[in-house]
């Protein structure tokens, strides 16, 4: 079997960003699946525009028309229909492999963990829905549907910054589960991209196969010490009772609580997601090395940067993040002077959405100076010289800096998410604003998809 043709769907999302990006720099003919309604934009990529409700004729249709050989999903693995929609489009567009959004923190083949994570069932029916395709013979002498399903652990580097490998990075607390030496696997999510390669480049070996890898297998002691060498400072350690855990927010995660759901899947990958020794565990045949705790190889970052970089942790997973957002700075006209410091918060705050996979073309910051006597609260003009210089509030004559920051085409977060994002939106600001004495406020809008269009 050749694979030449790529086509991935779920391409801007936390997983699916990095696994695009590493498609692109390989060897294959990189394709996108876009919905038609969606506004992502994929730059230098083919796409393909999908309807949106995934009408199976109409897909395969497109796959057909473009000869895509294999179709990687990296939507939420929670979408069981729409996989099976996107299934049934390969399999009568001539697809030679499919690879489901399975990527798990924990093992959906584990009936255990199915029966705790219901999550994981729907991961499992559509395995088993490939299963029942895979023998079956396609008209038209296209060859039989062949499938591969990969679990990666927990998201190491993305779930550092969120908590969904029990630290608090920014609190400098670490939750410690059963006394912190249970063996777990976790990846890097640019090691999963270069995982989805490997496994494209030998579709032979990797046909009709469940394979686990992992960038780390360690235990939370063993991060736990990497965590304080990086950040030079002890961590408060926290010991926990894995079942006592459950046995508290699994009820609430039956109940519909999206969060709980979230710190059932961070306990149980810790707890039960050892891949080491697992029939399918594919790091050697794929070629894949295990990866430094402290050095994250290729791009040289530290482990120090990774976790200083909380702005991840706005994005509870499965939350996909704004598709375009704009940041206004209304300022004083004897602030912001300097382009140098203009460019430098443009890119502070470009590298944050980037790392989450947004394309840096799509974060527009703007400085808009407000003219004298052209801005007023409470019918004041801002500034005034009629006032004490350093008198706090809106008869201040200290300069005043107006943030309005919009998010386009993203669904709310939760009230957890939205404080985060504040706290780091409080922290990438603070250099910029507060310590150069100025007086300033900010608000964040968010506008749904249906309310955003482009001419």
């Amino acid at each position: 079997m050749t694979i030449t043709n790529v086509a991935l769907i779920g391409g801007t999302g936390t997983l699916g960003a990095p696994v695009l990006n590493a498609l692109k720099s390989s060897e294959f003919d990189i394709f996108v699946l876009n919905r038609q309604t969606s506004k992502s934009v994929y730059p230098k990529t083919k796409v393909i525009t999908v309807p949106d409700d995934l009408n199976v004729e109409e897909v395969a249709k497109a796959l057909r028309d473009n000869n895509i050989d294999a179709l990687v999903i990296t939507i939420a693995g929670s979408h069981v229909e729409s996989q099976k929609k996107l299934i049934d489009a390969a399999f009568k567009g001539g697809v030679k492999r499919v690879m489901p959004a399975e990527f798990g923190s924990c093992d959906s083949a584990d009936d255990k963990t199915n029966e705790i994570l219901p999550l994981m069932k729907g991961k499992k029916d559509v395995r088993d829905y490939l299963l029942t395709l895979e023998g079956k013979e396609r008209e038209g002498g296209m060859g039989k549907l062949t499938w591969t399903s990969l679990v990666t652990g927990h998201f190491f580097d993305w779930g550092m910054t969120c908590g969904l490998l029990k630290f608090d990075v920014k609190a400098r607390k670490a939750f410690i589960l059963d006394g912190g030496n249970i063996k777990f696997s976790a990846s890097n999510l640019d090691f999963i991209g270069k995982a989805v390669i490997k496994i494209l480049e030998k579709p032979d070996e990797t046909a009709n196969r469940l394979l686990y890898v992992h960038s780390h297998h360690v235990t939370q002691l063993e991060v736990l010490a990497a965590l304080e060498k990086a950040t030079g400072e002890k961590f408060e350690r926290i010991d926990q009772n894995s079942q006592e855990e459950l046995d508290v927010v699994r009820p609430k995660m039956l109940s519909g609580d999206g969060e709980a759901r979230e710190e059932v899947v961070a306990v149980w990958g810790v707890v039960a997601a050892d891949w080491k020794e697992k029939e399918g565990f594919a790091n050697k045949m794929l070629g894949l090395q295990e990866e430094d705790l402290d050095q994250v190889p290729d791009t040289k970052t530290s482990l120090t940067t990774t976790l200083n970089t909380n702005f991840k942790s706005y994005f509870i997973f499965p939350y996909p993040f704004a598709e375009m957002p704009l940041w206004v700075f209304y300022h004083a006209p004897n602030t912001f002077t300097d382009p140098a410091t203009k460019k430098a918060l443009a890119k502070v705050l470009t590298d944050g959405y980037a790392s989450v996979g947004l394309p840096r073309s799509y974060v527009v910051v703007l400085f808009q100076p407000i003219e004298p006597d052209s801005y007023y609260i409470g019918g004041v003009a801002r500034p005034s010289p009629d006032v004490p210089a350093n008198k706090p509030g809106p008869d201040s004559t200290r300069p005043f800096i107006r943030i309005k920051i919009e998010h386009f085409a993203r669904p709310d977060p939760s009230e957890k998410s939205k404080k985060r994002f504040l706290r780091w939106a409080d922290e990438t600001l603070k250099p910029f604003i507060a310590d150069q004495g100025y007086d300033w406020e900010y608000s964040v809008e968010e506008a749904d998809r249906s309310q955003w269009k482009i001419n």
